[in-house]
């Protein structure tokens, strides 16, 4: 079964996972997600105790992970032995998420000082749709409903792409033309060098 389960994963991407091209993949995580939705309501967790229920668990795979290093190492003092192991590894895993952290930082940057007037506005009104949903659902709630939508829009869009297509022109003719309508109110910065 575990070796069934593994040759489902092996090379999926996310269109296949939620389009249900390889069902036991996408049954698996749909059961997972669920599941970790039922617990987290069952046990009356927020997001802020789920979230710190996890950084607990850190803690004690950190303490294991020192004893772990420590005893391979051959080494009494566990402290040192991480701090060894960290000096190994740590410049490397730095280096390697730093240029995606350094990307991140300024397109989050851009985005807030306005520099494209629409991608910010589209965030802008993302985040006040998301903050009135916030307000109507729990976190939970909202994590099982994008679950269920993120596994069931693409299969419904799929069966009926001749019925959603001319409706989705429609909708996206009329936003392009209000945001159109905004960026024309925007005034333009001014190029010319004195």
């Amino acid at each position: 079964m575990t070796a069934t389960v593994k040759a489902a994963f092996k090379d999926i991407t996310a269109a296949q996972l939620v389009m249900w091209e390889r069902p036991i993949a996408s049954g698996t995580t749909l059961a997972a997600i669920l599941a970790s939705v039922f617990f987290l309501s069952y046990a009356d967790y927020t997001l802020t105790t789920a979230i710190c229920r996890i950084v607990q668990i850190l803690f004690v795979v950190g303490g294991a992970l020192i004893r772990v290093i420590a005893i391979s190492a051959n080494d009494r003092n566990h402290i040192r032995a991480l701090k060894n192991w960290w000096s190994d590894i740590g410049p490397l895993a730095i280096l390697a998420f730093s240029p995606t952290v350094v990307r991140g930082v300024e397109a989050f940057f851009s985005l807030i000082i306005w520099e494209d007037a629409v991608a910010s506005l589209k965030v802008f009104g993302a985040t006040i749709i998301l903050a009135f949903a916030g307000n109507i659902f729990s976190d939970l709630q909202l994590l099982t409903i994008a679950t269920i939508l993120a596994f069931s829009v693409p299969i419904v869009y799929t069966k009926n792409q001749a019925k959603i297509d001319p409706l989705l022109k429609q909708v996206t003719d009329q936003v392009n033309d209000v945001l159109a309508k905004v960026k024309a109110a925007i005034p333009k910065k001014d190029t010319k060098t004195e």
